[in-house]
């Protein structure tokens, strides 16, 4: 008997008492993916990042882990888990398990291959290809690279152990009957989520790459396992002779997509995927855009590839169809040429729930995409006036600022906002496109019956608007905790809102001489020029005309409105997420919340309070108000203040009666219980 000896080496997961490979794999993707200590994952990220489909797939090992205090539940619903280890148990996990080979979880199954997305170590093994029925086990990239022996007069060795993302710890070499062999060992560095563009998935756009190489088609190799009511498929494919690390998927699509995204992710992540090459792939330079294109095309090239370098960042991927609006702010030179700079990003399309409003200004209330760009430009113009203002703007007689003259900003959203600009827009659909360029400034909107104009609300966590109701009545706060409906302003309604007030809000008006206008706005898809004009700014003037008028220095401003050109729409019906992200030029990183909490999303790296949230824009504006030594405007807390804005306040509600009494329907606030805080 082998006498004891201390250890010098990590522990192993079968010394901490997890002997199951499933719950292993279980314990150390919850290990590697907790940004901090207190970091909660849900069942289905963890079901995903185990290689199943589905949250039931490992709920008895989870329940298992929580029973013997290796994990715990910290929700319901959604369901919430986070481990319960130590530091020092964390590393030697990570340590043991980038460094042994797990074991089989039964004598009678294959060993598992499924590749890891995150693991950043792979120990390769002489393991011989056995089968289990008609399945075959997924070679190694030893034994791949043996089945590629007769290409090597003409393949680069480096190119090959590159072909699996690697980046190699030791020398390669050919062993004596020319055969090549990896080292023991290769690190596979985490990779950035692969972000694709123009509505191409991976599969089009590796065949693009092939094309442009000359290569033959890319040569996809398949293998089943599990039994015939659930198989599974593992893929892998060849891109110029060489094969790429493959992919396991719930149906032979899925499996082929996702190994066609791997190789695309190997071939980025060693600089053999060249940006003009692949359409699709995002280029981190100029934005592509053809020579004849338009003002409304470039702004939208320059949001798309901001918001594609935002996504990149984040430690993990937001899936699903995403709404993405950014706000470019433009400068005229002295030369008269006109620069262009993105000075924020949002993304989303979800409302908070009732339940989850603070009485605190704690919460991001509405995370629509064109919302949040808004807030993320009001949180820039703050940093300007409190570090350098003469950036964007310039001092007034009467100590307030102004606007520069050769400044402009302008909106993209990727498709209509929701509400009356976006829900009818699809009927009208085959208008002509000429009628709707709307690029010389005037606008043709279309009014043709009752329910064209009227103001509507998002549903609460879900997607589209419905009008509302004559005698709807303003909402109370014990009345949402007990369940009613919360209601939020559409955003057409709300841009409506802006081409009169302007963008900067109530607070910043304090501070600024006259509002802030957009110049133009862009859309990406279900651009109708007499939906859109209606909805953003006609149907203001038209109910400012038929009452009181505009009154002060409040307008009804007219944005260039337009399309994009040669959009990519996206195919298929694929659901957005709950997830909004938002950046500024203010900040170095994105920020991700959940739109249905308006709190910020620990997975991504983000923490609480958001940076947009009202406490938070509330405490730029008192920094701005002790800089002024004007500290007496914020003495009575949020609500008061925004009310002490006269002018805009005033004009606010002259906007709201003359839209009642126009027949286009009331607009509903939030609880005044959810602003009352200091």
């Amino acid at each position: 008997m082998m006498a004891d000896h201390k250890r010098s080496r990590p522990h192993t997961f079968a010394e901490i008492g997890v002997e199951n490979q499933m719950e292993q794999r279980i314990l150390k993707y919850m290990c590697d993916h907790s940004p901090t200590p207190d970091a909660a994952l849900e069942s289905i990220d963890i079901a995903k990042g185990v290689g199943k489909n589905t949250k039931k797939d490992i709920n008895a090992h989870l329940y298992s882990l929580e029973k013997r205090k290796f994990i715990k539940k910290v929700q319901e619903s959604p369901p919430l888990w986070k481990h319960l280890l130590s530091k020092e148990k964390v590393i030697n996990i990570q340590s043991s398990s980038s460094c042994h080979t797990p074991v089989a979880e039964s004598a009678c199954q294959p060993p598992s291959r499924e590749p890891s997305q995150h693991c950043t170590r792979v120990q390769t093994v002489n393991t011989q290809s056995t089968a289990t029925g008609d399945f075959q086990i997924p070679r190694t990239p030893q034994e791949l690279l043996n089945d590629m022996s007769s290409h090597f007069s003409k393949i680069s060795i480096t190119d090959v152990a590159l072909s699996f993302g690697a980046q190699s710890t030791g020398p390669i070499s050919l062993s004596g009957n020319n055969t090549p062999s990896l080292p023991t060992s290769f690190a596979i560095p985490p990779s950035r989520p692969l972000v694709l563009q123009g509505g191409k998935n991976a599969i089009s756009l590796l065949n693009e790459y092939c094309q442009s190489k000359q290569f033959a088609v890319p040569e996809y190799t398949e293998s089943v396992e599990g039994p015939d009511h659930k198989p599974r498929f593992w893929m892998t494919v060849r891109v110029g002779g060489l094969p790429y690390r493959g992919a396991v998927g719930s149906s032979k699509k899925d499996a082929k997509l996702k190994a066609a995204e791997a190789a695309l992710v190997a071939l980025r992540d060693s600089n053999r995927l060249q940006a003009p090459t692949v359409s699709g792939m995002q280029s981190h330079n100029a934005p592509d855009v053809p020579v004849n294109s338009t003002i409304h095309d470039k702004i939208a090239a320059l949001v798309t590839q901001k918001y594609n370098a935002l996504a990149e960042m984040l430690p993990d991927t937001i899936t699903g169809r995403k709404v993405v609006a950014g706000i470019v702010m433009s400068r005229k030179l002295k030369s008269g040429e006109t620069t262009m700079e993105v000075v924020s990003i949002g993304s989303g399309n979800r409302c908070v729930m009732g339940d989850k409003l603070s009485l605190t200004g704690t919460t991001v209330n509405d995370c629509h995409a064109e919302i949040i760009a808004r807030r993320g430009l009001v949180r820039y113009l703050y940093n300007r006036l409190l570090n350098d203002h003469t950036l964007v703007m310039c001092a007034t007689q009467d100590g307030r600022f102004q606007l520069l003259p050769d400044i402009e900003f302008h909106l993209y959203i990727s498709t209509a906002p929701c509400g009356d600009s976006a829900i009818f827009a699809p009927s009208d659909a085959s208008t002509d496109r000429q009628n709707q360029a709307g690029g010389d400034g005037s606008h043709h909107p279309i009014f043709e019956n009752r329910k064209q104009g009227v103001l509507r609300t998002k549903i609460e966590n879900g997607e589209g608007c419905i009008p509302i109701e004559e005698d709807t009545a303003a909402p109370t706060w014990d009345g949402i905790l007990r369940g009613e409906r919360l209601r939020t302003m559409s955003c057409s309604d709300k841009i409506a809102k802006w081409n009169y007030l302007g963008l900067q809000g109530s607070l910043l008006s304090h501070f600024l001489d006259k509002p802030i206008y957009l110049s133009t706005l862009t859309l990406g898809m279900l651009y109708n020029h007499g939906h859109l004009t209606r909805a953003v700014c006609c149907r203001v003037e038209k109910a400012l005309n038929q009452n009181s008028g505009a009154p002060g220095q409040y307008k009804c401003h007219h944005p260039i409105v337009a399309g994009q050109n040669n959009h990519n729409r996206e195919t298929g019906k694929v659901k957005t997420r709950e997830f909004s992200l938002n950046w500024n030029a203010a900040e170095k990183l994105p920020e991700v919340l959940d739109g249905t909490t308006g709190r910020c999303e620990e997975r991504f790296g983000s923490q609480d309070p958001p940076r947009l949230c009202k406490s938070q824009l509330y405490a730029l504006f008192k920094q701005l108000c002790d800089k002024k030594k004007l500290s007496d405007l914020y003495k009575d807390g949020y609500l008061k203040c925004k009310c002490s804005a006269k002018d805009y306040h005033s004009a606010k509600l002259a906007l709201w009666s003359s839209f009642d009494k126009s027949g286009f329907g009331k607009w509903m606030s939030k609880p005044k219980d959810e602003k009352d805080f200091e």
